[in-house]
């Protein structure tokens, strides 16, 4: 049979749909004869008009239609052990954070859920090597092993935490990069699951009240064997500006715990 495209009409964009071969299949889906308007959810899929459709959220979209890098957007889902072909070659080259100054860094650690905090000294080198992109775990002096609680003991483990603080001065004094954070990229050895972790970040300005914060994400999951965790950040802002329109935060706090650790 010959092939034939349909012109479709969603809002303002008009699709061509080729069917190759005649009438396609549903696939399964549920057949529909207009593009539902009620009891719409992110992931939705029908079939219409020789095609499967998606609901992305915002619009319908025909599985037939080319995407093309000039059209890719940042943000989506946020990804557990894993990333996208994209985050991988972002990650080679734009990470803004391994330039930091390691006097505005410091590490902590607590085995009581956070009630009292220790001092983990680290090196220079170390400081700037926990935002950095090593891969050679084995060479302490250049990639620590910062263990959540300092410690690879099982015992309650579920009481131990971990912080990374970033803490800037703001205005002319401050030392941070002023920069937008699309995307935050956390690489995580929880040893084998199911042991799985956590990390929650808050930011405040330099000159809030200390008990001050906004918080970006709470216990966002995160694993790996060890493997890569992306965390989408909506152009979070980090610099010195001390502006009320355009907002940029000079101290941020990454707290880490764990989830589950099985025996065995």
């Amino acid at each position: 049979m010959a092939n034939t495209i349909s012109k479709i009409k969603v809002g303002d964009e008009v699709y061509n749909i080729r069917h190759e071969g005649g009438e396609l299949k549903s696939s399964g889906f549920e057949v529909v004869e207009a593009l539902p308007t009620q009891d719409l959810f992110t992931g939705r899929q029908v079939y219409f008009d020789g095609d499967t459709w998606v609901y992305n959220g915002t619009n319908w979209k025909p599985s037939t239609v080319q995407n093309y890098e000039a059209n890719l957007k940042w943000g989506g889902a946020n990804l557990v052990e894993n990333m996208s072909p994209l985050d991988a070659l972002v990650l080679s080259g734009n990470n803004i954070l391994e330039f930091l100054d390691p006097s505005i860094i410091s590490a902590q650690y607590s085995r009581d859920e956070g009630t009292t905090w220790v001092n983990k000294n680290l090196t220079n080198a170390q400081k700037i090597q926990l935002f950095g992109n090593a891969q050679d775990v084995s060479n302490k002096e250049i990639t620590p092993i910062f263990y959540i609680g300092d410690t690879n003991s099982t015992t309650d483990s579920h009481k131990n935490r971990a912080k990374i603080t970033i803490k800037a001065q703001s205005g002319n004094n401050c030392v941070l990069p002023t920069a937008k954070l699309k995307k935050l990229y956390i690489r995580v050895n929880n040893n084998e699951p199911p042991h799985t972790g956590w990390v929650t970040l808050r930011v405040r300005r330099a000159y809030w009240p200390e008990d001050q914060f906004v918080t970006v994400f709470e216990r966002q999951p995160i694993s790996g064997y060890p493997g890569w965790n992306v965390i989408q950040m909506d152009d979070l802002r980090m610099g010195p500006g001390t502006s009320e329109i355009v907002v940029y935060y000079q101290h941020w706090e990454f707290e880490f715990g764990i989830t589950e650790y099985t025996e065995g």
